[in-house]
């Protein structure tokens, strides 16, 4: 691996991370951006074809193109991650399930904490 795919694999954990444990920063500023950032997250999966933008810039430096179908790491980023970790390959319904029920859980847990910060603008949005 070259230094392109060491900071690129480096910051792929780091965004990853973010979006596994962003919901616990206790700032509302922070939470709503997370809130709006999740379903961009899952967006940009459905719409490139369950592929992170970070593998098609990678795929764009290396080759010119947006996507490389000869590639057979653009789109595995999470699927490798889970072989790596628990040794078990799902395909590709059982990664889109996973990573946007994920996604959900997430965002509901980021839409709880924000409600118990208790921010008095936020929630004067919401009548009783």
């Amino acid at each position: 691996m070259d230094r392109l795919g060491i900071f690129l694999f480096l910051l792929h954990l780091a965004v990853s991370a973010y979006i596994l444990l962003g919901w616990a920063i206790p700032s509302t500023r922070h939470l709503m951006f997370y809130l709006v950032l999740l379903p961009a997250v899952a967006m940009q999966w459905l719409v490139n074809r369950s592929s992170c933008v970070i593998n098609n810039i990678e795929t764009w430096v290396r080759t010119g193109r947006w996507r490389d179908a000869a590639n057979p790491e653009e789109g595995r980023f999470v699927s490798m991650l889970i072989f790596w970790l628990f040794g078990v390959r799902l395909n590709r319904t059982g990664m889109d399930t996973l990573c946007y029920s994920t996604i959900i859980a997430l965002w509901f847990l980021a839409l709880a904490h924000l409600a118990v910060l208790g921010d008095q603008r936020l929630l004067s949005l919401f009548p009783r």
